[in-house]
C-alpha cells in the first residue's frame, strides 16, 4: 500500500512539474520580442548647386586709343598702381600709340620711348631685350615700372613726367622756381580729358 501511495505520489509530481514546464515555455514565449525588420531608408540626395560664375564687365574700349594700348595700360596700371588714362596719356604724348616708334636720334624706342642705356639693368630686371622694347605690352610696362619708381620719390605729377622726359627743369620745378614743362601739361591734359570722357562712360552705365 505505501509502495503504491509513493508511486503514484510520484507520477503526480512528475506531472504537476511536466504541466509546470510547459506554462513556463509558453510564458516566455509569449513574453518573447518580435523583431520587424525596418524597411532601409531611401538614400537622401543633396543637390549642391554652384553658383554661376559672375561675368566680369567688358572693359571700356575707347575709340580714340588702339585697344592693345588699352589692354597695356589697363594690366601696367593695376601692377603698378597707375590709372590706366595715365599710362595712355604717356603713351599719346611720347609716340602717338605707335609701338614701332623710333626717336629721331634713335635713342629711344617703341610706345614709351624707352631708352636701352639708361634702362638697360631695368629691362633685363622685367625679363625684356631690345626687341622686347617694339611690342606694345613690354614697352608699357617697363615704362610704367619707371613712372612708379618715379612717384615713389615724390608724388607730383608734373615732377614725375619731366624726370621721365629727362628735362634739366625737373628738379627747378620741384622747388617752385618753374612752372611745369609743356611736355608734362600736355600729358596732364590728354590724362584729365580721358579721365573725363571714361567717367561719362561709366556714369551712363554703358
Amino acid at each position: 500500500m505505501k509502495n503504491k501511495n509513493a508511486m503514484l505520489s510520484l507520477l503526480i509530481g512528475c506531472v504537476m512539474g511536466l504541466v509546470a514546464g510547459m506554462c513556463h515555455v509558453r510564458t516566455v514565449m509569449d513574453r518573447q520580442e518580435v523583431t520587424i525588420p525596418k524597411e532601409a531608408a531611401a538614400p537622401v540626395s543633396i543637390v549642391i548647386q554652384t553658383p554661376a560664375p559672375v561675368p566680369e564687365p567688358t572693359p571700356y574700349l575707347d575709340q580714340e586709343i588702339p585697344e592693345d594700348v588699352q589692354t597695356a595700360a589697363r594690366k601696367a596700371g593695376e601692377m603698378y598702381g597707375i590709372e590706366p588714362e595715365f599710362l595712355a596719356a604717356v603713351a599719346w604724348k611720347e609716340s602717338g600709340y605707335d609701338a614701332m616708334a623710333v626717336s629721331q636720334d634713335g635713342s629711344c624706342v617703341g610706345l614709351m620711348q624707352i631708352a636701352p642705356k639708361w634702362h638697360a639693368e631695368r629691362m633685363e630686371r622685367l625679363g625684356y631685350d631690345a626687341e622686347d622694347l617694339l611690342t606694345t605690352e613690354a614697352s608699357m610696362m617697363i615704362g610704367a615700372d619707371y613712372l612708379s619708381e618715379l612717384f615713389d620719390e615724390h608724388d607730383d605729377p608734373c615732377w614725375v613726367l619731366m624726370t621721365y622726359n629727362g628735362d634739366s627743369k625737373a628738379g627747378a620745378y620741384r622747388t617752385g622756381m618753374v612752372p611745369p614743362s609743356r611736355y608734362a601739361q600736355a600729358i596732364m591734359d590728354k590724362y584729365e580729358e580721358l579721365m573725363d570722357r571714361h567717367r561719362e562712360h561709366v556714369g551712363a552705365g554703358n
